[in-house]
């Protein structure tokens, strides 16, 4: 069973630096730091302290491997920031309702029952309503937004994304998300 690990905002933050490849150990381990790097000129010797302090704290969980001139992911850290960046995706709902209902359709085998039970998870974190098992909508376009998710955890050939402009019990729906004043007029009678 895999360990549960915990890190802080910083740490994080460090971590996501870390896998976009902006950091060097050799930028933070040698003496004349601020010349290889400018912004961390300004860096008070406190604050590098604290920052080599939750590097080797990330090493020693094993999310990165400090070593040579490179600091790099271990595989451990790699299944982390996968983890975060998946969480971190966000739906944008500020926009006024188009009209059009997006559908999120799966059939997620159970060797991935895993995988299925996170991706679920996430539909009802973005506030997705079920309508049935396996099937989902929203009023708001998300199809970019699931198709990295689907990718990120491997199930892209068991999902399907498809939009229409009418339900079935339409008007549940629209209060549900409280759309039922902004409708379109010809929707009126559809509950």
């Amino acid at each position: 069973m895999a360990r549960r690990l915990w890190i802080g905002a910083r740490e994080k933050e460090i971590l996501c630096l870390v896998a976009k490849g902006a950091l060097l150990a050799s930028m933070f381990v040698a003496p004349n730091i601020g010349k290889i790097l400018r912004p961390l000129e300004k860096m008070t010797s406190k604050k590098r302290f604290y920052f080599r302090k939750r590097l080797k704290t990330l090493e020693d969980k094993d999310l990165i491997f400090l070593g040579g001139e490179k600091i790099q992911l271990t595989e451990e850290g790699k299944a982390l920031i996968s983890k975060i960046e998946k969480e971190e995706i966000v739906l944008d709902k500020s926009k006024k309702w188009n009209g059009v209902w997006q559908i999120v359709s799966y059939d997620i085998p159970n060797t991935k029952k895993k995988e299925r039970d996170y991706f679920r998870n996430t539909l009802q974190r973005f506030g997705f309503y079920k309508v049935q098992k396996s099937l989902w909508i929203i009023p708001y376009p998300c199809e970019e937004e699931i198709a990295v998710l689907a990718q990120s955890l491997g199930l892209s050939p068991f999902v399907i994304y498809f939009t229409c402009e009418h339900l079935p019990m339409e008007g549940k729906y629209l209060r549900w998300f409280g759309l039922e004043q902004k409708y379109i007029p010809s929707r009126k009678n559809s509950s």
